[in-house]
């Protein structure tokens, strides 16, 4: 040991290595069988296949150098890697063999850990058998038995009891693990019981405590460059997307995972992916895309056991050469062979009945659309073709009223203005007066009429003038008159020809009762313009018209009637002094 002693520092440090080389070739074998055990779960999730074929060789290498502990570490791994690879049967027939292993061998530790892998892998296939090997292992720990990611454990347990419907519980244990991983601070593990705690919120639809946590969730992960827990959170973000209905960015997190980097060897998460893709589109009415997804799902499930059996045949393969089965091997080709072309036949014939199928409903939607735009065409046609008539009669019975009715008029208000200036005089010149002012009046009147009917596309801002004239007439009656108009948005409302003259009427009718009827000295009139509707409301300080709520008064009547005609709704209530006037009219 002398030479031991006087070895400098640089060749110690490779003492371990010339201990094995020394003790024979089986040490340092075992070291190696070690060494591949130790690389971690990141190395699985980020290369299911690879691992899947690292681990059986494992296996069968410690097997055959006795090592039962480095065999039954390699299986449990081989377990992990064939349940991300969706080979369920497989992945627990080793995980079962690896905790006969540590039984035999007495590994607790490691006996604990297997018993929650397995009872996690079993979750959605026989979840009371499930429950009972995750127990198992939950009892192991909480009886002392030291293991290295208690709050693994505990994390898978609660996923356990989510799935039996005892969220409170799931809960706990999540928190338990975070705990944990916070107290030994493990940032590999830490992002894990976020997730799953974001689940149950957004399970209760609790979406901003789920949204905090992925948010944390995410920034360990990126931190870390984990590439399959990005994923992970890609997905769960899709979830929570479509759980709060908004389907469009649940859409576009669901086709990022897919193209995230190593998703096409987590089959899980990938089908997960299509499923709801297409309830997605379904949700929205988009049958197109939807059986264009659909088809694209049912493809990569028919690949994926095409996958899963090429990697099968390449296992038997290297079984087979190290056994020297050569026989057994050929014989096995052919059935693989027939199976490949069966299910290529499958694929093919599959294939063909979604192309015909797409066209067909691709012709058939090519079809309807079409139809749909020749009734809207012939639709749009006939609206111009009425609108246009209507127009021109409007012109034309405004031109008639203009040109007629307005000139005899104005030739009667002036003979009566000469006749009541001239040699009239006493009652019969005052007569003469009032009939022309009664004229003027009228043709007023009649001057409004024709602004409205000629008026075909008049705005907002046309009804608040006529308004602000109506102000300036009651003005010039000596009764104070208060225009209070206000408008929701930007966008102008377009009223039209028929609605704008009825408001109007409505308003001057409301105006002309509270002077000749209540003797009001104030009036108040309010116009506001909202998203949806119009509303006008006059109230005066008058004596007051009372509840006229289906009254005989025809002003009222005829306000009513204009109001109800718009299919708006109209009332006239008594205030604690004077009389309100209300009515919403919708807007087109």
């Amino acid at each position: 040991m002398k030479w031991i002693r006087g070895m400098n520092a640089g060749a110690a440090r490779h003492l371990p290595l010339l201990l094995m080389l020394l003790a024979g070739p089986a040490v340092a074998d075992i070291a190696r069988v070690d060494s591949v055990n130790a690389i971690g779960h990141e190395f699985i999730f980020s290369n299911v296949t690879r691992s899947a074929l690292v681990y059986r060789d494992l296996a069968g290498e410690a097997r055959g150098l006795g090592y039962a502990r480095g065999e039954a570490r390699a299986l449990q791994n081989l377990g992990i890697a064939l349940y991300l690879r969706g080979r369920y049967d497989e992945s627990a027939e080793a995980q079962y063999e690896a905790i006969r292993i540590y039984e035999r061998i007495g590994m607790r530790e490691e006996l604990a850990i297997a018993y929650g892998d397995l009872g996690y892998q079993l979750k959605r296939r026989d979840l009371p058998r499930a429950l009972e090997y995750m127990r198992q292992g939950i009892g192991l720990v909480e009886s002392g038995v030291d293991v290295a990611d208690p709050g693994g454990l505990y994390d898978k347990y609660g996923v356990l009891m989510e799935m039996n419907s005892a969220p409170d519980s799931a809960a706990f244990y999540y928190r338990k693990a975070l705990d944990m991983k916070r107290a030994r601070n493990d940032s590999i593990g830490i992002p894990y019981s976020l997730n799953n705690l974001a689940g149950l919120h957004l399970a209760a639809q609790e979406y901003a405590a789920a949204e905090s946590l992925l948010i944390r969730s995410d920034a360990y992960r990126e931190n870390l460059g984990d590439a399959y827990g990005l994923l992970v959170n890609s997905v769960q973000w899709g979830d929570f997307h479509l759980g709060r209905g908004d389907l469009e960015a649940a859409e576009r997190r669901y086709r990022r995972s897919l193209e995230l980097p190593g998703a096409a060897e987590q089959n899980y998460l990938k089908s997960y992916c299509y499923e709801q893709l297409v309830a997605i589109y379904e949700e929205r009415g988009d049958f197109r895309r939807a059986f264009a997804m659909r088809g694209l799902m049912s493809t990569f499930r028919d690949s994926l056991v095409n996958v899963e059996t090429n990697s099968r045949i390449a296992a038997l393969e290297i079984e087979y050469e190290t056994e020297k089965k050569d026989r057994e091997l050929a014989e096995n080709r052919l059935e693989i062979e027939a199976r490949t072309r069966l299910v290529l036949l499958l694929v093919g014939v599959l294939l063909v009945l979604l192309v015909v199928g797409f066209g067909i409903v691709r012709y058939q939607h090519l079809k309807r659309r079409q139809l749909r735009r020749e009734l809207e065409l012939r639709d749009r046609l006939r609206r111009v073709e009425v609108e246009q008539r209507l127009s021109g009669e409007k012109l034309r019975i405004s031109r008639e009223l203009h040109d007629n009715i307005g000139a005899q008029l104005t030739f009667l208000i002036s003979s009566l203005d000469n006749l009541a200036h001239g040699t009239w005089a006493g009652e019969s010149g005052t007569k003469l007066s009032a009939l022309g002012d009664f004229g003027r009046d009228t043709l007023g009147e009649l001057r409004q009429t024709v602004w409205a009917l000629k008026s075909e596309e008049a705005g907002f801002d046309a009804l608040e003038l006529r308004l602000s004239q109506l102000k300036r007439q009651c003005a010039g009656a000596g009764v104070a008159v208060e225009l209070d108009v206000t408008r929701q948005g930007d966008a102008e409302p377009v009223l039209g020809s028929v609605r704008m003259l009825n408001i109007y009427r409505i308003a001057q009718e409301a105006v002309q009762n509270a002077l000749k009827h209540a003797g009001a000295e104030r009036i108040t009139l309010r116009l506001e313009a909202g998203a949806d509707a119009l509303r006008l409301r006059v109230e005066d300080d008058g004596r007051g018209l009372g509840e006229i709520e289906g009254g005989d008064g025809s002003g009222v009547a005829n306000m009513r009637h204009r109001c109800e005609e718009l299919g708006g709704a109209f009332s006239v209530k008594r205030l604690a002094r004077g009389t309100a006037v209300q009515c919403r009219i919708p807007l087109e």
